[in-house]
């Protein structure tokens, strides 16, 4: 399935390697959330981050009442 026009394939030690080049946006965590817990983030870093911080700000989100909109891609956060 085409996903992206820069993806490439390649299988490495058993596992589906998948690499492709686009911008980091919100877009893009969302569609690496759909792949729950089959997805692993190699890089870059930058993503690995705005990642980690997604999950981090879902774990606390779920153990409250309100529900807060927050796009972590505006700077000024």
């Amino acid at each position: 399935m085409t996903w992206h026009p820069s993806q490439k394939f390649k299988k490495k030690a058993g596992k589906l390697l998948m690499t492709f080049t686009c911008g980091i946006n919100r877009e893009l965590l969302g569609w690496l959330f759909s792949w729950m817990y089959n997805v692993k983030i190699i890089g870059p870093p930058e993503l690995i981050d705005y990642y980690k911080k997604s999950l981090a700000k879902i774990t606390q989100i779920h153990g409250s009442e309100n529900l807060v909109y927050r796009n972590i891609f505006n700077k000024k956060e």
